[in-house]
């Protein structure tokens, strides 16, 4: 399975094409990184600040670009981050095209997205969403792409059910990881603001 981020990538950005200027789809790409090393216990989120507490794992290489960036101070500010991977600076650009080549090296991409999809219809069908998941839907919702993908009667399921897991105590590790995106997304947007 690819990582949150390569399958954003994947399913938000059309094959070969360029950086993408929408700031909140540059956010969630972003933020789906920062996730990635999150889930790998690369790094820690602590206040609106972000911590790495191991080295980089051979399966997240292709986010070298944002691990080296982090791995610079003891703590960097989501703030800071945002300034750093804002529209006009060259560390987007180095970390989307790892990303771009990692997703590239898949040999049928089209048939990857639709596993992808396949994937996310079956859990959704049985209710039961893993985090990867969740995260994906998320961000696909945020900027619109679950039409690309899903009908609409579909795409307000999916709302619905996004809905339902952030209202659902049971769900508390992923409302947690919910909650710590939109604090990370709205964090991260309001910088990119004043830049």
């Amino acid at each position: 399975m690819l990582a949150l981020s390569q399958e954003f990538t994947l399913l938000a950005f059309k094959e070969n094409q360029r950086v993408s200027y929408d700031p909140n789809l540059r956010l969630s790409l972003v933020t789906a990184a920062l996730l990635d090393l999150l889930f790998d216990d690369v790094i820690i989120f602590d206040n609106k600040k972000v911590k790495v507490i191991q080295k980089l794992s051979g399966r997240l290489l292709f986010l070298a670009p944002l691990y080296e960036v982090l791995a610079k101070k003891e703590t960097i500010k989501l703030t800071k981050i945002s300034e750093l991977y804002s529209y006009k600076n060259k560390e987007f650009k180095d970390l989307f095209g790892h990303l771009e080549e990692s997703v590239h090296s898949i040999p049928d991409q089209e048939g990857y997205r639709k596993i992808v999809i396949e994937r996310l219809k079956e859990q959704i069908e049985r209710n039961e969403l893993d985090i990867q998941s969740v995260m994906l839907l998320t961000f696909l919702n945020k900027n619109r792409k679950l039409k690309n993908y899903f009908t609409r009667d579909e795409s307000e399921i999916i709302k619905i059910i996004l809905k339902q897991v952030k209202e659902n105590e049971g769900n508390q590790a992923l409302i947690t990881m919910v909650n710590n995106i939109e604090a990370v997304t709205v964090a991260m947007m309001s910088s990119a603001i004043f830049i």
